[in-house]
């Protein structure tokens, strides 16, 4: 079930959604509104919070700052995506159905740079 509250666990949490599963404190998952922090209260940030397997309670998953940067696995992200994933893990997966998986970035100036690997697992950038 979902439904809005406003017994927030953030100090600075100011509205959110909860799902709960079971009993009413059984919470699951949750966005949640947050004020930015500091003396203004003009910005406004956005947790995204599940609960895993032997958590006591939702964690945060994914988060968004007041200046729009995204934050996965962490709640403090320093670009515009930050991607923290724990060691010796996978922290991105990008598989084609078959061919070659490619990734372009692209610079400031407007030129791409693709990466990619081939069907003989060859990783190369151009």
């Amino acid at each position: 079930m979902a439904r809005a509250r406003n017994d927030l666990a953030q100090a600075n949490g100011i509205g959110a959604i909860n799902w709960r599963a079971g009993t009413a404190d059984n919470n699951i998952a949750l966005i949640e509104g947050q004020d930015g922090g500091g003396s203004a209260e003009d910005r406004g940030q956005i947790a995204i919070a599940t609960r895993g397997s032997g958590d006591s309670s939702p964690q945060t998953r994914m988060f968004i700052d007041s200046s729009g940067n995204v934050g996965i696995g962490t709640s403090a992200p320093a670009h515009l995506l930050t991607v923290l994933g724990s060691a010796n893990t996978n922290i991105i997966n990008m598989t084609a159905a078959s061919g070659q998986t490619n990734v372009t970035m692209m610079r400031a100036d407007g030129t791409a740079v693709t990466c990619g690997v081939d069907n003989s697992n060859v990783f190369s950038c151009s």
